[in-house]
């Protein structure tokens, strides 16, 4: 796994270049979020989502895997957003908020065995950037390690080495999990798990 390190707030954008042509190839990446760090694949690669599958022990059904997007308008594309969704995920992104929705049709031939998908809009540039050079949500999964060392690219690096194709190593993230807002039926929203962020309805 190769490191690529991103300082500050500032984005490498040959750095973001590079992990989006991995990504397109079918690669894995771990990447940085606005709680901890996510390794994540091209939703649009069959084999490399069933790579992430994989990564995650096999069980379809296990995990929510999660649709990590630059803004609003990706996240139309793999999931059913209607006015009333559309509404409430404007007014809680960017952020650390984690919203269930209904997979689009054609996402849920990768996610046989799924039948809701995680979004995610985060404030975190390179994240953001990365997203939006693949030119599509980056289909992703939470790391398999306590929380501690999956906000920590050194502990990340150590542990998962040959997990991925890259690691962009933007620091240490914030600790804590997502909030979790289930929006599978928007008019009954339902609170999954508090985070750091109180979802406005």
């Amino acid at each position: 796994m190769q490191v690529l390190q991103f300082f500050g707030n500032s984005v490498n954008q040959r750095h973001i270049e590079a992990a989006a042509d991995a990504l397109r190839e079918g690669a894995l990446v771990i990447y940085p979020t606005d709680t901890h760090y996510a390794i994540g694949c091209d939703p649009s690669n069959r084999q490399a989502v069933q790579a992430l599958v994989k990564f995650k022990g096999g069980d379809r059904g296990k995990d929510t895997l999660t649709l990590i997007c630059g803004d609003i308008s990706q996240a139309s594309t793999l999931a059913r957003i209607d006015n009333v969704t559309f509404r409430i995920l404007k007014n809680n992104t960017p952020a650390p908020v984690t919203f269930l929705l209904n997979p689009a049709p054609h996402l849920l031939k990768n996610l046989k065995g799924r039948t809701t998908v995680g979004l995610r809009i985060p404030r975190q540039p390179v994240t953001v950037e990365l997203a939006k050079a693949l030119g599509s949500p980056i289909l992703s999964a939470s790391l398999p390690l306590d929380s501690e060392d999956a906000s920590n690219p050194d502990a990340i690096a150590l542990a998962l080495s040959e997990a991925a194709a890259f690691l962009l190593d933007a620091g240490v993230t914030p600790a804590h999990s997502s909030t979790i807002l289930d929006l599978t039926d928007p008019a009954e929203p339902v609170l999954v798990r508090e985070g750091p962020v109180h979802p406005q309805l």
